[in-house]
């Protein structure tokens, strides 16, 4: 049973007669929080997937970046003391020191304040990425099914495109024990999600995976 089914029998007991149900303002404020539920349920599919949290990702500090933007700040910091000890030099050195010593700092700073998180798979701590597939609209309602079904071993490849009027975003974790997955189309002047979050763990998040790849090599 469909959320559209659940709302056509919410909507079907509060039309009884009034002998059964005669209390009019108790209608109306149920009616009131069917629409909201059903504007509700619409705002979750029109948000992106990237843009929303999910359960099963969490935000972790990437040591790696931390380490490296460290070693840039106390590299930058390092060539700019020289260059302080060296300031009345003239030649090569001195320049390059005056010069690489901020760019140094600068992208220490970036990577910190920029990179030091990233989403892992709880479940696993693998590191979560993001993907975007095009296609053309055609191709919406074979996706659609393939994904409902989750028939991938058996599915055929689609063909995916540099760009397109619709796309698939992905959420995938490097293990590929996790995936995310929703349809969007192009709706001037931006992409409109059309479809809930689809969720896949373990073995159907590896056959997932296995055919997005048969996908891209049909491409």
């Amino acid at each position: 049973m469909n959320i559209e089914s659940i709302y056509r029998i919410i909507e079907v007991i509060l039309c009884l007669p009034e002998t059964i149900k005669n209390d009019t303002i108790v209608l109306g404020r149920a009616r009131c929080l069917i629409f909201k539920f059903k504007e509700m349920d619409s705002q979750v599919i029109n948000r992106n997937m990237f843009d929303i949290p999910h359960p099963q990702i969490i935000e972790k500090t990437n040591n790696k970046i931390v380490f490296l933007s460290a070693a840039l700040l106390l590299a930058g910091i390092f060539t700019l003391i020289s260059f302080s000890l060296h300031e009345n030099t003239i030649g090569a050195i001195s320049s390059m020191l005056m010069v690489s010593g901020p760019i140094l700092i600068l992208a220490g700073s970036f990577l910190f304040f920029g990179k030091r998180k990233h989403n892992v798979y709880g479940a696993t701590g693998s590191v979560v990425r993001k993907s975007s597939y095009f296609f053309n609209k055609e191709q919406i309602n074979e996706i659609s099914k393939i994904l409902l079904e989750k028939s991938f071993p058996s599915a055929k490849p689609v063909y995916f495109a540099p760009d397109g009027n619709s796309k698939m975003d992905v959420l995938m974790s490097d293990d590929k024990e996790f995936a995310a997955v929703q349809l969007s189309e192009y709706i001037p002047h931006k992409y409109q999600s059309i479809s809930q979050v689809k969720y896949f763990s373990n073995a159907e998040a590896k056959l997932l995976s296995d055919y997005l790849k048969l996908c891209e090599n049909k491409t």
